[in-house]
């Protein structure tokens, strides 16, 4: 069988979804514009007949036909028929001569898994991880240009650090700021008047919750973000960041440096100094220290301890918020 085995899977399932996409429409402009030659499976709806027919079934008024099976490793049923599907992907050589099959994992797959293992030696096999904060900043330039819009290098960043890595919230407010400016460049300022902060804001509450002895809350706001799919190491990333600022602007300031002289000398954004300065009263430098070496210990057993990454966050919380 002569099959052309596409697998996207990871942890941003915006940038995989827009993959996914740019494939169907090149289909249907290039082989099937009336759609009839398109399937998608999607989920719970899954079944080893569907499955079957769909990559058996002839094209229509074509010799190609497009099938796009999404998430079939969130399925309950999977296990009692996942080794069908080997089995036919073990039988398949990889061409464009036939079908295109995608398969579409919305987040990330264990990677012990079989079918997971016989996929990722597909030659399109892609983990869409999230991106770091340079490339997020670099993916917002990018949209904001597809928009026909404009940014500052400043605004990009600002919005990248407010919004998160959350690129379905990010493309909605690309949307809205290049509405917003139309034919002008989008600048800090329009950052600060129109986006809402997301994970930076939700950091921001995590810190304010530990100041203000309140563990229970910073304990919520970091499940919120687990559950929403937030990446722990990225999280923690911006927690150790958050830190990190606070430790620093605590010595510069104690110097006698105005929040403008140290928003030059550390190349922190205002906006950032403006709200991180009224907790520094609340820490002395040696409290900042401490907390900061626990945040570079939970980093290390994130990755080197076979826990749950929640379990390790609430420790951290109940051993470094501060005591009545």
């Amino acid at each position: 069988m002569y099959q052309m085995i596409f697998f996207f899977y990871g942890t941003d399932s915006y940038r995989s979804y827009q993959k996914v996409k740019q494939l169907r429409d090149k289909f249907a402009q290039e082989v099937d514009q009336a759609g009839l030659n398109i399937t998608i499976l999607d989920g719970e709806n899954i079944t080893l007949e569907k499955f079957n027919n769909a990559v058996t079934q002839p094209g229509f008024l074509s010799a190609k036909r497009l099938i796009i099976i999404k998430n079939i490793f969130s399925l309950a049923s999977i296990n009692s028929w996942k080794e069908d599907v080997i089995t036919y992907l073990n039988k398949v050589t990889d061409s464009s001569e036939e079908n295109y099959i995608i398969f579409w994992q919305e987040d990330l797959p264990d990677k012990d898994d079989a079918l997971f293992k016989r996929l990722q030696n597909f030659k399109y096999a892609q983990n869409f991880e999230l991106l770091d904060i340079n490339k997020l900043v670099m993916w917002v330039e990018q949209e904001v240009g597809l928009r026909q819009g404009q940014i500052t290098k400043p605004a990009a960043r600002l919005l990248a650090v407010n919004v998160g890595n959350d690129l379905w919230r990010l493309a909605g407010e690309i949307d809205k700021l290049v509405a917003y400016k139309k034919d002008q460049s989008i600048i800090e300022a329009d950052i600060e008047q129109m986006i809402d902060g997301g994970l930076e804001e939700n950091i921001f509450q995590f810190t304010d919750a530990l100041m203000n002895n309140n563990p229970v809350q910073a304990i919520k706001l970091l499940q919120d973000q687990l559950s929403l799919g937030q990446n722990e190491q990225y999280l923690l990333s911006m927690i150790l960041r958050q830190y990190r600022l606070l430790w620093q602007m605590k010595i510069l300031l104690a110097q006698g440096l105005s929040q403008q002289q140290l928003a030059q000398q550390t190349k922190i954004h205002p906006f950032v100094i403006r709200k991180l300065t009224p907790a520094l009263a609340k820490y002395q430098v040696s409290d900042l220290q401490k907390i900061y070496q626990k945040l570079i210990d939970l980093d290390y057993q994130l990755k080197s301890l076979p826990l749950k990454p929640e379990l390790f966050f609430d420790l951290f919380i109940i051993k470094t918020h501060p005591s009545k």
